[in-house]
């Protein structure tokens, strides 16, 4: 009964990373009463206050943010150490039992974790006065863990492997400045495929439970007008409209850049991978053909 009370519900993208979730936070928060938080799950990096908002400002100074931090932190019943190591221990693809578990018999940790996080979020709307947070984090475990104080839209955002591998090869610096928050050296391929198989199953999981709606990469990017379904305020004519973010926080460092279109129609060559990577990536495409 107490999940349905809250004037806010969250829009909640799960799948693995570099599948496009941040384009699609940003998508899913440009009407008025929406609003694009971007990957929350990870306010508990080191140093996370002196990194950047998508406004320009460190996250510490943002004039969005810092209230939003400023009343957090004074409610938290727990310190922030404490809610860091609770992070790690309920979410990600190594806490899915755990996770489950929780649901049939809660811990006092998970209710600590549920309350401290709750808080967030009513700081979230409350200076924001979005009815729609979008929340692009990614782990499936975190469904659960929203879905105990509010009501939640999972979508579950799928990209072929082959399309999620040729993003892995690319060798990326951090840059703070540009939203970089750190390095991602080009991954070894078979890590790449047993973490995209564990996310997606996590995924499939949670989604199982919560009623995910599943998502392609290559079908909102081809026709950006079906994400109304998620949410029916979205503007009209997405496909040659243009976005932008005011105060995205952690995310791919798109959320930094000044208003652009949905680039339709593009598919990705898969130009970082080798012949045989390519082999492989079409073989694990056909056989997980559900996934893509």
């Amino acid at each position: 009964g107490a999940v349905l009370m809250k004037p806010y519900e969250v829009l909640y993208i799960c799948g693995h990373g570099h599948s496009g979730s941040t384009i699609l936070d940003i998508v899913l928060g440009s009407s008025p009463n929406a609003f694009s938080a971007g990957e929350v799950s990870y306010i508990i990096r080191d140093g996370f206050l002196k990194e950047y908002c998508s406004c320009g400002d460190k996250i510490g100074e943002c004039p969005q943010w810092k209230p939003i931090f400023d009343e957090w932190f004074a409610e938290m019943e727990i310190e922030f150490g404490r809610y860091r190591a609770l992070r790690t221990t309920y979410e990600g693809n190594k806490a899915t039992l755990r996770v489950l578990w929780n649901l049939l018999i809660p811990s006092k940790s998970w209710k600590m974790y549920v309350r401290a996080t709750e808080q967030l979020y009513d700081a979230i709307h409350a200076h924001t006065g979005a009815s729609r947070i979008i929340d692009s984090s990614k782990p499936a475990t975190r469904i659960a863990l929203l879905r105990q104080f509010t009501r939640v839209r999972p979508i579950h955002l799928m990209r072929n492997f082959a399309g999620v591998l040729n993003s892995e090869k690319k060798d990326v610096k951090a840059n703070i400045k540009r939203g970089i928050e750190s390095s991602s050296p080009p991954k070894a391929t078979h890590r790449v495929l047993a973490s995209w198989l564990s996310t997606n199953a996590s995924c499939m999981v949670f989604g199982l439970f919560f009623g995910a709606k599943l998502l392609t990469f290559k079908s909102f990017v081809a026709r950006p007008d079906t994400l109304r379904r998620f949410n029916p305020d979205l503007g009209a004519n997405l496909a040659s409209a243009t976005f932008a973010t005011e105060h995205m926080v952690a995310g791919n460092a798109i959320r930094m850049k000044p208003a652009h279109r949905l680039e339709t129609g593009r598919i990705s060559s898969y130009a970082r991978l080798s012949p045989r990577e390519r082999v492989l990536a079409r073989i694990v495409d056909a056989v997980f053909w559900f996934w893509n």
